[in-house]
Parts: structure tokens; C-alpha cells; sequence
């Protein structure tokens, strides 16, 4: 059916959506005060508040909160259809919340602001990982050159994996997994470039970012494994789905096995992104010890209970040294980016995009609001 103004550019097509106004209510741990501002000068379409704001009496039409708690639920209203939720990914107790009946009619989303940053640290531990960048940092400050590699007087160098010759498998296809896959296919001419959905059900190919990925279900994973040489775990942690120990023995045998392998002291590198619950975490550091097998993980299975708990936690469930292993790049976590001034005002831009879209909805405008989050899938 032809709608008015449907053959315009989005910026006029606008001038034929019925106006509306919507009501916005902040509750926001940190940042909240800037926020507003930010929301407020960009979207003048948007009335905001904040928690020491008295609210109308029907309440708003979208909560903003990093912790939608039931009485900052009950609090914005009985206007309230929409609860964005700022961050990545959605707490195990959050969701509990939207599953009770009382909350049940709401919308929940989130936001893939560091979806950006996440990419970025993927990109460079894959890196960092496939030209051995730490040890050959951690031997050149003891003035040792031998990983340069020069032969002078026939003593090999560390091998270095040249990602133009080899494929990638991309393990969870989402915001991340694109840019990753975007990023290698692109920018380093991988030959091949894989990937896993756990949504779809057929494979296919996409060439949206400009550079073919193979996509299957994640059913495939195994006969995909034997194919490539890298894997990149990029995969959400989903609620209602059994993403535990995806990768444990029998996946890293058939990687480690791949085909591609040319040089037996450059066999594989494997990167985490993720969760560490995805890995089996002996399997993975049993492969870890295994000649040419080099990996690099942001995402661990144990953390310090507390945030100002930053010294002598062990990253391991199960105390495995890890710091002993020169073939694995360690990161605490940090593929994120958080409380970086840069990712805060990624945050802010991609809040503003949400909304934005949203008021370009006109009367249906909770239809609009991207980032929709599906408690059955996890994402």
C-alpha cells in the first residue's frame, strides 16, 4: 500500500508522520545529569526526567535504567510501554523481572553502543595473538631478538600467521561478530569468512558489509571448525539457550586439526570475546600447551566479587595458571571499553539514535524503537 511521503529521504519523510511528543524518565547510576542535557538539546521532541523530578501523574512513556528495579517500574507509571535498558547486555535478575506478570506487557531493549569498542578489542587480540606480540615484547626487554626470526645462524623466529591465507570462523553473528568479520574480510583479505546465528535455521551469504560471509546455523559448528584457522568468539550470553561449554574437546580437536594447517608451530588462534562459560576452560588449556595452538581471552570464568576488588583475584574457576602460558594473550576484560569517556559518548549517541527513531515513528513509535530484546531467545 502507498504511504504518503514514502519515496522521500528520512529526514523529509518525517514532515508526514503524524508529530508526537514523548516523555522520557532517567534513572541512571552515573551520567545521568549530562545525559539529559545531551537528550534534551538533541531531541527536542522528547520531554525528559530525572529521578528528582516529580513525574505527571500518568507517568512517562520510556524508562531509561540500568537497573529497572519493580519500584522504579511502578514509579514511571501507567503510561509506560518501553524500558531501555543502556547497556550490552541484559542481567540474569532484569529479565527475571520482565518474565512477572506485572511487567510482562513491557518492551525491553538495550543498547550495542560498544559494539564498536568489542570489535576493536576482538580485532587487536587476534592480532596480537597471531604475531606473537607479547612474548616477543616480554623477551626484546630482556634484549633478546631471537623472535625476529633472521637467519643468520639458522635459529627459526616465532611463526607468524598471515590472516591473507588463512579463513575465520565468526562464532555468534550479531553487532560484534559483523565488525569483526567486516574488519578481516575487508581490511587483512582473509580467504574465507565463516559464521554462526543461533537464530536461523538455513545457511546463506551476506554481502551487506562488502565482503561475502558464509552464515549457518550454529548447528554446523562442527563441520565448519575443520575449515578454518581462526575462530572468534562473539556470541551473547542468551538466556533460554544452552550456551554453556559450546567449545570443549571435541570442538577443539577439530579445529586444532584444521586443514589449512601449513606450518605446525602456527596451527590455530582461537579468541574470546564472549563469556568464558562458552569454553570449557580445562579443554581450552589443555590446546593452549599444544604446539602452534595460540589464543587470546578479554572474557573469563571467574571475577572479583566486587568492583574495588582489583588485586589477587584468580580469573580461573578452577585454578589453572594461565599467567604461565606464553602462547595466550590475557585481558581483563576490557573489550568494552566502560566508563571511557569515548564509549560515554557512544553511549549517548546511540541512545539518541533509539529515541530518534522512535519519534520517527509517529503514533506507533514503540514499533520504531530498534534494539527490541527477546527474553525467549536472550537477545
Amino acid at each position: 500500500m502507498w504511504r504518503a511521503g514514502a519515496h522521500l529521504p528520512r529526514q523529509l519523510r518525517r514532515a508526514f508522520v503524524r508529530r508526537i511528543s514523548l516523555r522520557i524518565f532517567l534513572f541512571m547510576e552515573a551520567g545521568e545529569q549530562e545525559l539529559a542535557r545531551i537528550l534534551s538539546k538533541q531531541l527536542p521532541g522528547l520531554t525528559v526526567y530525572r529521578r528528582t523530578e516529580k513525574l505527571p501523574r500518568d507517568g512517562v512513556d520510556i524508562l531509561v535504567a540500568q537497573r529497572p528495579k519493580p519500584e522504579i517500574l511502578r514509579a514511571a507509571g501507567s503510561k509506560l510501554r518501553a524500558v531501555i535498558v543502556p547497556y550490552a547486555g541484559i542481567m540474569a535478575h532484569t529479565r527475571a523481572i520482565f518474565r512477572d506478570p506485572e511487567f510482562a506487557h513491557l518492551q525491553l531493549h538495550n543498547s550495542h553502543h560498544n559494539a564498536r569498542a568489542t570489535a576493536e578489542m576482538a580485532v587487536t587480540l587476534l592480532l596480537a595473538a597471531a604475531k606473537g606480540v607479547v612474548n616477543g615484547d616480554m623477551r626484546l626487554r630482556k634484549r633478546d631478538w631471537t623472535p625476529r626470526g633472521l637467519p643468520v645462524d639458522h635459529t627459526p623466529g616465532d611463526s607468524v600467521m598471515i590472516l591473507r591465507e588463512k579463513s575465520m570462523l565468526v562464532i555468534g553473528y550479531g553487532n560484534v561478530g559483523k565488525l569483526v568479520a567486516r574488519s578481516c574480510g575487508l581490511g587483512f583479505h582473509c580467504k574465507k569468512i565463516f559464521a554462526t546465528r543461533l537464530s536461523i535455521s538455513q545457511p546463506y551469504v551476506d554481502n551487506t558489509s562488502g565482503y561475502p560471509v558464509e552464515v549457518h546455523p550454529s548447528g554446523n559448528l562442527h563441520k565448519l571448525l575443520p575449515q578454518v584457522s581462526i575462530v572468534v568468539l562473539c556470541l551473547p550470553d542468551a538466556a533460554g539457550m544452552d550456551t554453556n561449554h559450546i567449545i570443549g574437546e571435541k570442538e577443539l580437536s577439530l579445529f586444532y586439526d584444521n586443514q589449512e594447517v601449513t606450518d605446525p608451530n602456527n596451527r590455530a588462534v582461537f579468541v574470546n570475546v564472549a563469556r568464558g562459560k562458552i569454553v570449557d576452560e580445562k579443554a581450552l588449556f589443555e590446546y593452549a600447551q599444544k604446539p602452534g595452538f595460540r589464543a587470546a581471552i578479554d572474557t573469563w570464568w571467574s571475577y572479583p566479587p566486587e568492583a574495588s576488588d582489583k588485586y589477587d583475584h584468580h580469573p580461573s574457576d578452577v585454578g589453572l595458571p594461565w599467567e604461565t602460558l606464553t602462547s595466550v594473550v590475557l585481558s581483563p576484560h576490557r573489550g568494552g571499553a566502560i566508563g571511557t569517556p569515548d564509549l560515554e559518548k557512544e553511549r549517548a549517541r546511540h541512545l539518541c539514535w533509539m529515541l530518534q527513531s522512535a519519534l520517527d515513528g509517529g503514533s506507533k513509535w514503540h514499533e520504531a524503537l530498534p534494539n527490541r530484546f527477546h527474553l525467549d531467545r536472550g537477545y
